[in-house]
């Protein structure tokens, strides 16, 4: 194929997966499977949704936030943690989300035998 053409061959079809790989993304996280905070650790390492009450919120010296959900610590079910360098740190959200329902979507992992989702990002939270 002739460098010229091989140029017009790809700037028409590298535009096109970008496009492809940003919609299938997308549809990824809108399509999320939603499960109940209780039932997170069975599901470690999958992208998901979950869902329950924020029974506290907790910020430590370094600037980690935690949303512990179904109970204070020790005892929460979940927790959605808002690190330092995430813009979410800074929302007023994290004020007003105690006693509310929420839902956090991402990445299920384990954290000292409890399940969480790591908030990098606004869409990965919703209040109800």
């Amino acid at each position: 194929m002739k460098p010229i053409v091989l140029r017009f061959v790809l700037s028409l079809v590298l535009p096109l997966w970008l496009v492809s790989s940003l919609l299938s993304a997308t549809s990824d996280a809108q399509t999320a499977t939603v499960i109940p905070a209780n039932e997170a650790a069975a599901h470690v390492g999958e992208y998901l949704t979950v869902e329950g009450v924020v029974a506290t919120v907790f910020t430590s010296k370094s600037g980690n936030t935690f949303l512990n959900i179904g109970a204070s610590y020790p005892n929460q079910t979940f927790t959605g943690w808002v690190p330092p360098a995430s813009p979410v740190s800074k929302s007023p959200i994290l004020s007003g989300v105690e006693g509310k329902h929420v839902r956090v979507t991402g990445r299920t992992e384990m954290y000292r035998g409890k399940p969480e989702i790591r908030i990098n990002a606004a869409e990965q939270i919703e209040v109800e």
